[in-house]
């Protein structure tokens, strides 16, 4: 290779590293860590089911509201399989046995493998003794005795697994209810979006020196020269956002959640968790078909979660009613005519009968008392 060669590859050399030094390297800009989008939720659920765990395990048997009679309910449809068909039956079930019975049923047929005759539970309103023994209890309590202490057996065990199951029920209504909250943010949001709408634009105020400004083809991160109806971050989509929609939902579902009434009576024996269930579940697609979810099925699980709620408990007989406002609001909107909401609303009242039918069936096959009575 000649001198010239040499030296002209060893120019070159030079000036191709002096331009990469030269050169600046690109910045990568770090992601801001953020948490899952519903971590909110796993963690309220998780600190509940602790708390509720540890209450269906602490508090002892029969200390929540009508426990026993609910215990005695369930034990009769477990021995039995069925519901009580006459008045002595219902006598045996006890004073809940009159009552709607779904709660019951599902944990009745849950524990129908256990002997819940036993071991038989001293209630201190049976014997004037127990009644010295027990006079600072509610006559309906139990005396405790060592049947109830680990490992549980029989009655015992059939007590806690319907305690369980009531946590489970409860846990579900969480869900709803944050699933309720997340729609209640989109019907705000999309409220919002129909003011900015109809908002009239605002009229451009010069510069006070009145002299045109010069304008470029760079674009600028400058947040005032933005339009007024575009804001500058969009809080509401992030995720850890104080105004995010997840953030407020998680918040409505933990002020449910540790509630001290609400946590005490989802770790007991009782109706109440799984009619909470329900309703949830109801409203949530109560709000689904307000923000325009018109389809058939849709009011068809509606109505069916309500007529289960009612054979639960009779405090939601009233809402079938809510039904009406929702598909007359979609008629104002011009989604459904009158005959497709008249339609959904007779879809949606058919299931609520399918789904309380055969409750009020089994009572006018066996306690119709019309022929006797007159």
């Amino acid at each position: 290779m000649r001198p010239a060669e040499i030296a002209t590859g060893l120019i070159r050399t030079t000036i191709v590293g002096m331009a990469k030094k030269g050169r600046k390297r690109p910045v990568r800009r770090q992601m801001p860590w953020r948490l899952p989008t519903h971590w909110g939720l796993f963690i309220v659920l998780l600190v509940f089911l602790t708390l509720a765990i540890l209450h269906s395990l602490i508090v002892p048997i029969t200390q929540g509201e009508d426990e026993l009679a609910h215990y005695r309910y369930i034990s009769f449809i477990a021995q039995h399989g069925r519901l009580p068909v006459n008045a002595a039956e219902r006598q045996q079930a006890w004073y809940r046995a009159d009552w709607p019975p779904l709660y019951h049923l599902l944990v009745g047929w849950a524990v129908s493998g256990l002997d819940t005759t036993r071991p038989h539970l001293k209630d201190v309103g049976e014997s004037p003794r127990r009644r010295l023994v027990g006079e600072i209890f509610y006559p309906r309590l139990i005396i405790y005795t060592e049947d109830a202490n680990w490992p549980w057996q029989d009655g015992i065990l059939a007590w806690h697994i319907g305690r369980f199951m009531s946590i489970g029920f409860a846990t579900g209504s969480l869900i709803f209810t944050y699933l309720t909250a997340l729609e209640l943010s989109q019907v705000a949001r999309s409220q919002d979006r129909k003011k900015q709408i109809h908002q009239p634009p605002q009229p451009l105020i010069d510069p006070p020196n009145h002299f045109p400004t010069q304008q470029t083809n760079q674009p600028t991160n400058n947040p005032t020269n933005q339009q007024p109806n575009q804001p500058t971050t969009q809080l509401h989509n992030l995720p850890n956002s104080i105004t995010s929609p997840t953030l407020l939902a998680t918040l409505t579902t933990a002020l449910l959640a540790f509630t001290p009434r609400f946590l005490f009576s989802s770790a007991m024996l009782g109706d109440d968790s799984l009619l909470i269930l329900l309703s949830a579940a109801f409203i949530w697609l109560l709000l689904r078909a307000w923000r325009g979810d018109d389809r058939w099925w849709g009011y068809a699980v509606m109505g069916l979660l309500l007529g289960l709620s009612i054979a639960t408990k009779y405090s939601t007989g009233l809402l079938p009613l809510a039904i009406i406002p929702v598909v007359w609001q979609r008629v104002r909107q011009a989604a459904l005519s009158w005959r497709q909401a008249a339609g959904r609303l007779a879809v949606s009242w058919f299931s609520v009968v399918v789904g309380a039918s055969w409750w009020f069936g089994w009572i006018g096959y066996y306690f119709n008392t019309i022929a006797e009575d007159g």
